[in-house]
């Protein structure tokens, strides 16, 4: 009885105290075989584990409702980062896909349908297909930015308009990796690099439509 109460008590200690678990609870158990201690060991771990609600560890379990759970019917066409030098022409242009484009750095305008809109750094652009626009940026702290071409995605954004800007300044961390993530994928071209690229686009997608502060829904397009 008295080896089973000084085993709790050891116990008690190993449990509140990670760093004693892990340098002394080897040495403890091989003094406990020499001694013949281990069935008086094996019955105060069950009640050391009955009586505190657990030993080491707790697990956490979170089932997935796979029946709920949908797809984003969308192809990446293309990754492209983009830094303004002197020679860098803006010219007006469209496209027959959607462009999502975040601004890593510096600072300027973009020019969306002979509109003006100034950007900066963590401004995050989405432009729905055939709109005409063209970026330009500040002398003094050039832009850098990636560029995502999507096709078979619409965007519905806010009173019937084509595209959207928002900063994303507060995310900062989780978009500059999506982005340099597809970016990465894109340039070394490794072994299923294209389902790797598919899979992020849909989160980021995903991450976006989950912002509070704004919402829109994707629509399948016409490929």
């Amino acid at each position: 009885m008295f080896s089973c109460f000084f085993i709790s008590t050891i116990l008690t200690i190993f449990i509140k105290n990670n760093m004693a678990v892990f340098c002394f609870f080897p040495v403890f158990c091989h003094f406990l075989r020499r001694m013949n201690f281990m069935p008086v060991f094996t019955r105060a771990v069950f009640l050391k584990m009955y009586t505190m609600g657990g030993f080491f560890m707790g697990i956490s379990r979170y089932p997935l409702n796979n029946d709920e759970t949908g797809t984003i019917d969308a192809r990446l066409l293309y990754v492209t980062n983009s830094k303004f030098e002197n020679d860098w022409p803006s010219l007006v242009h469209t496209h027959p896909f959607a462009e999502l484009c975040y601004i890593k750095s510096g600072m300027g305008v973009y020019m969306i349908e002979d509109s003006p809109y100034p950007v900066r750094e963590d401004d995050f652009i989405i432009i729905n297909a055939n709109v005409a626009h063209t970026e330009m940026s500040d002398g003094d702290s050039p832009l850098e930015y990636i560029v995502l071409g999507v096709e078979g995605m619409n965007f519905s954004f806010e009173g019937n308009r084509e595209h959207v800007i928002f900063n994303c300044r507060k995310e900062h961390e989780d978009f500059l990796f999506f982005m340099n993530a597809l970016l990465k994928e894109m340039e070394e071209k490794r072994k299923d690099y294209e389902l790797v690229c598919q899979n992020l686009l849909e989160v980021m997608v995903v991450r976006l439509l989950r912002r509070s502060n704004f919402s829109f829904e994707y629509e399948t397009s016409a490929k």
